[in-house]
């Protein structure tokens, strides 16, 4: 009868002590993603569309490099192996206000996949809270320049490349519409270089309808479903606020039914 008594006492002792963990664990993540990944509205933020070749030049807005840069290879197609909406972006760098094309530029381009996973770091933590928060202090570093950087992790390369621009400050790149992640909408990272010294450091975006409609009826985007954020509380532009120029694009269908957009990338020396 007493060891009965002892069995039934252990097995609710068990079952409270799990239970305490499991609720724990809940509040834990939740208290992460409200104090590190929850960024408040703020209703200034204005983004336009890049030009298109018949449109004036403009200075293309800068924003922070992010977390997840490193160097990438010399190419045009960044797929690699990776599965999700192909996208042909076009990218013209000219020189502001002189609207003249800028040759021989390198135009850098790095992004999430379908599933909001960088290349270089673990995958499948994109909308973990806990493994992103443990990742962000085990690997994390702030940088001479005040950006924070996360130390790479693995040797993966996909959907990381750089062109040089031909006569007409052109390049290309075949690449996939990227995915968010936790605190951020869906972008591609870019940077401009000429004569190795870096003139800009950008991140490019999609209207939400877009990204809306395609994460709810594309495998492996409909894992994540649609984005929880919009521009006004994304990590970038809530922080940032105001009118970022040229960083939205504009994806059409081509005759192929191949997603193409073009950006134009208005630089100025400063």
């Amino acid at each position: 009868m007493m060891k009965e008594k002892r069995r039934k006492f252990l097995i609710s002792a068990l079952g409270l002590f799990g239970s305490g963990l499991l609720v724990t664990w809940l509040f834990r993540r939740r208290l992460i993603r409200k104090l590190l990944f929850t960024f408040p509205d703020n209703s200034t933020v204005v983004v336009s569309h890049s030009p298109t070749e018949m449109d004036p030049c403009v200075l293309t807005s800068k924003q922070v490099e992010g977390p997840f840069y490193l160097p990438s290879p010399e190419r045009n197609n960044i797929v690699e192996d990776k599965i999700g909406e192909l996208l042909h972006l076009r990218m013209q760098v000219i020189k502001y206000p002189e609207c003249t094309p800028v040759s021989n530029a390198v135009v850098e381009v790095w992004q999430a996949d379908a599933e909001g996973n960088y290349s270089g770091y673990p995958e499948q933590i994109s909308n973990d809270e806990w493994k992103m928060f443990m990742l962000f202090g085990k690997n994390g570093e702030k940088q001479p320049n005040g950006e924070y950087h996360v130390k790479q992790v693995s040797q993966t390369t996909f959907l990381r490349g750089l062109q040089r621009t031909d006569q007409n400050g052109w390049v290309s790149f075949d690449t996939l519409v990227p995915c968010w992640y936790i605190g951020r909408i869906p972008h591609i990272h870019f940077k401009v270089f000429v004569n190795s010294d870096e003139w800009i450091n950008s991140q490019l975006y999609f209207e939400k309808e877009f990204c809306d409609n395609l994460f709810t009826t594309k495998a492996p985007y409909n894992q994540m479903g649609k984005c929880p954020l919009n521009f006004q509380n994304d990590a970038v532009f809530s922080m940032a606020g105001g009118n970022h120029k040229g960083l939205l694009l504009a994806p059409n269908s081509n005759n192929e039914n191949k997603l193409t957009a073009i950006a134009r990338i208005g630089i100025m020396k400063t």
